[in-house]
């Protein structure tokens, strides 16, 4: 991992951690957190784009996926008090991709870094709707070598691109009342809208058992989508990706 982001990763749980000191050293008021490690399972259907290169579609199951991960690491971390929910997400992931261009004469290996961060707010309107707003910053290092089959014989290149961006985001939850210890909420959010990639968006049914007041287990189908690109000719870089698939979480509550 670069030292970029590892410090973004120390940064993250250094606010996390001096938040849950002020809080907590507050006698007047009382805050409650959640933290979720979890797995995503993803599909990825898509396509990348670096440079004047063709582009390189990404068709993955989570076989594919898992089977070529180099490093995962994914977070999920809620702050609450009175009708207010502070969040962060954090997911990153490291995967090999090889390259068939079906219809098109090249080949290859594609290797991608993707960082994906979001910090949010929202404010609890009704009892079951909760509506906000964050940004998600996101980092992707992309690295490409591609067989070129002309008529003459193979030719291989090699290109790289690294971007990062920060998405403002639109927010919504709703809590759909369950009995017992069953919880259940849906999430979406939408947002880019050209600041920084052209369109995002997710949405993540849940479904989960609180085993005790510390332990709860959740099950969800999480999408999110990416739409961006930026630059011309050499500089180009364009990242189109569906990714989806079962979330598994395991959640502690203090």
């Amino acid at each position: 991992m670069s030292l970029r982001r590892k410090s973004i990763f120390l940064s993250l749980l250094f606010s996390i951690a001096i938040f849950s000191v002020n809080a907590q050293e507050s006698g007047a008021t009382k805050w409650s957190f959640l933290a979720e490690p979890y797995i995503m399972l993803p599909y990825m259907n898509g396509s990348v784009g670096i440079g004047n290169y063709p582009d390189i579609k990404v068709t993955a199951k989570p076989g594919d996926v898992f089977m070529r991960l180099e490093f995962g690491a994914m977070l999920n971390f809620e702050a609450r008090h009175n009708n207010w929910t502070l969040g962060t997400d954090i997911m990153y992931m490291s995967l090999h991709q090889d390259i068939n261009g079906k219809g098109q004469d090249f080949l290859g290996q594609l290797e991608v870094k993707q960082l994906s961060w979001e910090l949010s707010a929202l404010y609890k309107i009704k009892p079951w709707f909760e509506a906000g707003a964050g940004a998600r910053y996101r980092n992707m290092d992309t690295h490409a070598i591609v067989d070129f089959l002309p008529q003459g014989g193979p030719t291989e290149n090699e290109k790289s691109g690294s971007v990062s961006w920060v998405d403002p985001i639109a927010i919504g939850r709703i809590t759909i009342p369950l009995h017992g210890k069953w919880i259940a909420n849906v999430r979406g959010d939408i947002g880019g809208f050209g600041v920084g990639s052209n369109l995002t968006w997710q949405i993540n049914p849940m479904l989960g058992f609180k085993f005790s007041k510390l332990f709860q287990f959740s099950a969800s189908y999480r999408v999110i989508s990416v739409d961006y690109e930026k630059g011309n000719e050499s500089s180009r870089y364009m990242y189109n990706m569906v990714t989806s698939g079962p979330v598994v979480r395991f959640g502690f509550n203090f």
